[in-house]
């Protein structure tokens, strides 16, 4: 009986390529012409990542000049990028770019889909540096404030990109965060650095 379940329980999971060597420090990156849309403006960018090229919305505010940014990641079962709305409006308009990107596999990203929804975070946390990373080299971008962010999943994808893409800049030591630069950045009853 034993055998039983443990063979039909192994063969629910579905298998994957998830190599704990999956990295993407410097993806090759491809910005579209910006649409600016009055309120904000939206840039289309596409990235590489381990195989996959994989396609995102940057979403700038109106104001000219070098932003801080969030990388928005999805959560589980999730795979197509966030539009604009209430959440994404509320990060432009004080101030601050918003990157969100088709999960590999989902949307107008390449790869095999949702390895995330079996528990496997290599290739997503990779996709996530290189998000980072390509939000990175954007001139409208400031490079030494982004953040993660996102729900259910990503709380398995955000601490280990944010390990994998914190810099001497960033940290002052062992597990003690860095004080806030410049003025706090003010989203209805919270504050981010």
């Amino acid at each position: 009986m034993t055998a039983a379940v443990v063979l039909t329980l192994s063969a629910c999971q579905r298998s994957f390529d998830d190599p704990a060597s999956s990295r993407c420090p410097t993806p090759a990156v491809g910005f579209e012409q910006p649409v600016d849309l009055v309120t904000h403006k939206e840039v289309v960018v596409h990235f590489s990542c381990e195989g996959a090229m994989l396609t995102g919305t940057l979403y700038l505010p109106e104001n000219p000049g070098a932003h801080p940014a969030v990388v928005w990641i999805l959560g589980g079962q999730q795979t197509a990028r966030l539009t604009y709305g209430d959440l994404v409006g509320a990060f432009t308009q004080a101030g601050v770019g918003f990157f969100s990107y088709d999960k590999r596999g989902g949307g107008q990203s390449q790869g095999k889909c949702c390895p995330g929804d079996y528990g496997h975070f290599n290739l997503l946390t990779a996709d996530a540096v290189g998000a980072v990373n390509a939000v990175r080299s954007s001139s409208e971008i400031d490079s030494g404030r982004i953040g993660l962010v996102g729900t259910s999943q990503a709380g398995w994808i955000v601490p280990r990109a944010a390990a994998a893409t914190a810099t001497g800049r960033s940290r002052q030591g062992p597990n003690r965060p860095t004080p806030a630069r410049g003025r706090p950045i003010r989203l209805g009853p919270q504050t981010l650095p």
